[in-house]
């Protein structure tokens, strides 16, 4: 009798051992059929892309972006204790961004949630420890976190999930009176409070901003639970992210000085370019034109300096271009880059003689005697038209109504502004030609005043100015 019942403790014993092996998983303790009902006193579970973590130990997540920036999202809740996710780990090598849910000192019996992030290399004690903020932290609360990395920059954020509030919607229909209505439950999200008064976008709080100057080389992403701790996370999403590939400068502006070039004359050209890595920027200027009998030839080779000074030799239609490179492109990318080039057309001029008030003098052969609105012009050049600018007028501009008056500029009185413009007129074109051209001139910007070529008749001297003596 006592041998049956010795038999039958060992079945029962072998039959309770089978079944606490069926439900136990990695050596983990009992797991009910609930989330965030766990007991057990240490490891972690798996389940429907959730995960469990109670005690010192970690995950096996065991994911990794390889070369790749990355952006891991997951949700938090239930946190006690401490937990960390650790990245770029290399053996022993690795980032720890840890979370601590800590009580908070103040009269609301909450809780904070510090952060920090811990850089081992190769040491069983971290190298540095840089400390993050703190946010204000409900265990019962779901929360978003984002571990943004790009080359050892790392960025932290944590956004609480507003929780939603159901309320009763009684659904109306023009046939059915108010209370024949079907009444449904809807999902609300309540704004805060503070949106009901001064609505404005939400801020996701920032608690970690670590840039590394000798970051740890990328590796595989894993949870981890410090002893007595306990976390629940899930909805884990890892996005790897091609990183952005160096991008050349552009070109943003091409500007001379002074604005009418001159034969023999410096003109200064000033390129601005703007890099969006704010790399050193290097510019090379080109020129075409009569000089270079129409070929592209390099003035100024790749240098920092974003200005050419240039004397142009002889007078005709000149193209300037400049090129900008960081250094970091072949001359086939910056030649096929849509902004790393800009040009710009300039005209130069023989710089005019210093005239004073020796204007030509008018072909005898070619003097018609004129009048206008009543006024008697007397004998007056038919090719001459002279016109008094402002200070906006440039010889360039002269230059542009003497061929549209099919001339050219043969004098210039510069203390009044004056220019003197013959064409092309004979005798047989009449005043009404001469008038033709000067009302042309007239309505040329920046003129002043257009009139013919009169004689000047003396009718007193500077005698007859004088003050009379008393």
């Amino acid at each position: 009798m006592k041998a049956d019942e010795a038999l039958n403790r060992t079945l029962l014993m072998i039959i309770l051992c089978v079944c606490v092996w069926a439900n136990q998983e990695c050596g983990l303790a009992q797991v009910e059929s609930h989330p965030g009902t766990e007991v057990r006193t240490e490891g972690w579970m798996k389940y429907d892309g959730n995960f469990s973590g109670v005690g010192a130990s970690w995950a096996e997540y065991e994911e990794s972006c390889g070369e790749e920036d990355f952006n891991l999202s997951f949700k938090l809740k239930s946190l006690r204790g401490e937990m960390r996710v650790n990245i770029n780990i290399n053996g022993p090598d690795r980032y720890a961004i840890g979370f601590v849910n800590i009580s908070s000192v103040g009269p609301s019996n909450g809780y904070l949630l510090s952060s920090y992030i811990l850089k081992y290399v190769g040491e069983a004690t971290p190298s540095a420890k840089f400390a993050g903020n703190s946010t204000y932290f409900d265990p019962t609360q779901e929360y978003q976190v984002s571990i943004i990395s790009r080359d050892g920059h790392i960025q932290v954020y944590i956004e609480r999930i507003e929780p939603v509030s159901i309320e009763s919607v009684r659904l109306l229909s023009m046939d059915a009176p108010m209370e024949d209505a079907p009444i449904v439950e809807a999902a609300i999200e309540a704004p805060p409070t503070s949106e009901l008064i001064a609505p404005k976008m939400p801020v996701i709080p920032l608690v970690i901003d670590y840039r590394d100057p000798d970051p740890l080389p990328p590796g595989e992403i894993d949870f981890e639970t410090l002893e007595g701790s306990y976390a629940h996370i899930y909805d884990v999403v890892l996005t790897c992210m091609s990183p952005t590939p160096n991008q050349p400068p552009t070109v943003t502006s091409l500007i001379r000085d002074p604005t009418t070039p001159r034969v023999d004359r410096q003109v200064g050209w000033t390129a601005s370019a703007y890099d969006p890595e704010e790399d050193s920027i290097f510019y090379s200027f080109w020129l075409t034109g009569p000089s270079t009998d129409g070929i592209w030839e390099l003035q100024q080779n790749w240098s920092t300096s974003n200005r050419w000074e240039w004397h142009p030799p002889q007078r005709g239609i000149y193209r300037i271009g400049v090129y900008a490179t960081d250094g970091k492109h072949s001359a086939e990318e910056i030649i096929n880059s849509n902004g790393s080039w800009r040009d710009g057309l300039s005209y130069v001029d023989e710089e005019p003689p210093y005239m004073g008030i020796d204007f030509k003098r008018p072909d005898p052969e070619k003097l018609v005697n004129g009048t206008a609105g009543g006024i008697y012009w007397g004998p007056v050049p038919v090719n001459q038209v002279l016109i008094v600018v402002d200070s906006n007028f440039t010889f360039e501009n002269a230059n542009e109504l003497a061929r549209l008056l099919n001339g050219s500029v043969v004098g210039k009185f510069e203390f009044i502004r004056m220019f003197q413009i013959e064409t092309n007129r004979t005798i047989l074109d009449g005043q009404d030609g001469l008038k033709r051209d000067i009302e042309i001139a007239r309505n040329y910007p920046f003129v002043n005043l257009a009139f013919p070529n009169h004689q000047m008749y003396r009718e007193s001297s500077y005698e007859d100015f004088e003050k009379p003596i008393q």
